[in-house]
């Protein structure tokens, strides 16, 4: 289904898997700058411009930026002691200010940025609540983009602006999406990933002594995203004697 030109990730019929008041079944069609709901070359355009700016460069700049955001945060938990919670004392805020650093969102604004991020991964909120979080973090990313064409800096948002192909809609939507793909994903990944090794001390044991493949490893056997992938049928298709009829939505299921 994921590459079968037969099924679109262009058009998306959302059935939320989880109940939340005041967010219903709704459809979804293009939006500018939202590649991750895009085909062929919509897709291949932006994709190949982000891909552009995951520079070596960039990214080895990062690396002391990222392990002492790391380092500050572990020192907080040991001054706390136990018993604390490992989610909002690291796993939550480390992804969220490593995108605020690529993205070059400064430090005025983290605040904002962080709370409105919070807001659209919270699972108990209502449909209100998510979408005045949306509409906050877009205007914040807006505020962004203005301030980055204004004073460019060394930072992945400055260098898709400098391309000078992207609308001010397509930036903000880029930008919004590197924000809540990056930060969820990884947050789980901590978080799950730490209690994968807790339940299995040998394998603990093993990533101490040969860390270079832990992430790949626990990648492959975690599912760290709670929504699989949506796609919807172009044409009449049968998959293992099933008819899926075109318009139809398919959810793959990523934990199975």
């Amino acid at each position: 289904v994921l590459a079968s030109p037969a099924f679109s990730n262009r058009i998306v019929h959302v059935h939320p898997p989880i109940e939340r008041p005041g967010i219903e079944d709704m459809k979804i069609g293009e939006v500018p700058g939202m590649f991750n709901r895009m085909d062929g070359e919509a897709h291949a355009r932006i994709r190949r411009m982000l891909i552009g700016q995951f520079t070596v460069r960039r990214m080895t700049a990062l690396e002391p930026l990222i392990s002492k955001i790391t380092d500050d945060h572990l020192d907080a938990m040991e001054r706390q002691g136990p018993p604390l919670d490992l989610i909002p004392a690291f796993t939550l805020p480390i992804p969220s200010l490593v995108i605020c650093e690529l993205l070059g969102v400064p430090q005025e604004m983290r605040g904002s940025f962080q709370d409105d991020a919070k807001s659209l991964f919270n699972l108990d909120a209502g449909g209100d609540a998510v979408m005045k979080g949306w509409m906050s973090l877009s205007r914040t990313m807006a505020a962004l983009v203005t301030e980055k064409r204004a004073h460019p800096g060394d930072d992945l948002l400055s260098g898709l602006i400098a391309e000078g192909e992207l609308t001010e809609q397509e930036l903000v939507m880029i930008a919004m999406i590197l924000l809540i793909a990056g930060h969820e994903t990884t947050a789980n990944m901590l978080a799950l990933g730490t209690y994968t090794l807790l339940q299995h001390p040998d394998q603990r044991d093993a990533l101490l002594k040969d860390p270079a493949t832990a992430v790949e490893e626990l990648l492959r056997y975690l599912s760290i995203i709670h929504i699989g992938p949506i796609r919807t049928a172009l044409e009449d298709v049968e998959i293992d004697g099933h008819l899926i009829r075109a318009g139809d939505p398919v959810t793959i299921s990523v934990p199975g």
